[in-house]
This record gives C-alpha cells, structure tokens and sequence, in this order.
C-alpha cells in the first residue's frame, strides 16, 4: 500500500514538473539579435530610452506576466548612435537599478566574453530581481544594450535561470561569442556548419 502510494506520489510529481517545463519556451528574435527562455509568448511595447547623455532613443521591451513573476528583455536601439554616448552604457543602465532597489549583489561580469553587470535585488514591494545587462562589442555589429530582468514576488522562487539564457543573435541567426587568446586579444568564437566543432575566428 505505501509503495502505491509513494509510486503515485512520484507520477504526480513527474506529471506536474513536466508540464511546469512545458510553459517555458526558448523565444527567439533575430531581428533584435537575442533569444531567451520565456514562460510564454511574450508582449511587446515600444518604450522612448534616455541615455546617459540625455538623448532619447528607441527601445522595445519584451515581457511575459504570471504567478513565478515578471519577466523582460530590453533591446535599446542604438543605430546612429555615436560610440562616445554608448560607452558608459552598462554603467547608466546598473544605476538606474541602484537607485530603484536595494542591491544585494553588484558584479562585474563577461556574459560569453561581452561586457556585463549582474544585478541582485530587493525591490521596494519586497519582490526580488535578478538582473543582466550585456552590451555587445561594437565590432559585432550589434547596435544595441541588452537589459534582462527576472522578478519574482516575495514568497516566490528568485528566477536566476531566465537572465542566464539570455543568448545573442547576428543577423544570420547564428549565436555571438567571444573569447580571449594568450595575448590579451577579443575573437569571435564561430560554430562550423554540419555541425563540427566550434572554430575560432579574430573578429
């Protein structure tokens, strides 16, 4: 009778982890270079950006709502936009966080060898924020900041894992990386076609 019950137990659970992993779905948009998992289709709404500098420019907001939490991507458009008012970028973007919330954890990162700063927080509702803010080298041909914001109420699980699959895209659809030779020197790093093994490319 217990192994019965403990079998159905264990039905139950695999049953509803399954269908939990169903709601995500890997969502790509090659148009805006990037591709994360989403617990869903998500909305779109045009937002105006103020940069550091003061100039405003185009930015689109990607974001799915549900009982987890909040979740958003943010593509700030940066055609047209001279380097010098980009190259604080990150930084900007991190302090509008600091001053919103109260931050638990500030670091330095290198998302696939791309400048980034990885944010944890306690929102003013007590809800928590993870953080990624991932800006492109300009030689990647991607104009643009990348701004990924999992949010989770109080009682709920912190949602670390949705900024983590935040991926870049070229316009080939082909995911950017970068890495570093002995020297010191950034090279993007190429998967083969026919599926071989990643190559190497100084780019």
């Amino acid at each position: 009778m217990r192994n019965g019950f403990l079998i159905g137990m264990f039905l139950a659970m695999v049953i509803s982890s399954g269908a939990i992993a169903q709601e995500w779905m890997e969502y790509e948009n090659v148009g805006d270079n990037f591709a994360v998992n989403f617990p869903g289709e998500p909305e779109v709404e045009s937002i105006i950006y103020r940069l550091g500098s003061g100039r405003e420019v185009s930015a689109r907001v990607y974001g799915v709502e549900n009982k987890a939490g909040h979740f958003t991507v943010t593509v700030v458009d940066y055609d047209g936009v001279d380097a010098d008012e980009t190259a604080n970028a990150i930084d900007y973007a991190a302090d509008n966080f600091r001053q919103r919330s109260d931050v638990t954890s500030d670091e330095v990162g290198g998302y696939e060898g791309m400048d980034t700063q990885m944010l944890q927080m306690t929102n003013p509702d007590d809800s928590r924020s993870y953080v990624a803010i991932v800006h492109p080298p300009t030689n990647s041909g991607i104009l643009r900041l990348f701004i990924a914001e999992g949010r989770a109420p109080p009682d709920g699980i912190v949602p670390g894992l949705f900024q983590q699959s935040l991926s870049l895209r070229d316009q080939d659809g082909i995911r950017v990386r970068y890495n570093r030779d002995l020297d010191g020197n950034s090279f993007r790093v190429i998967p083969s076609s026919g599926g071989e093994p990643l190559r190497s490319r100084i780019r």
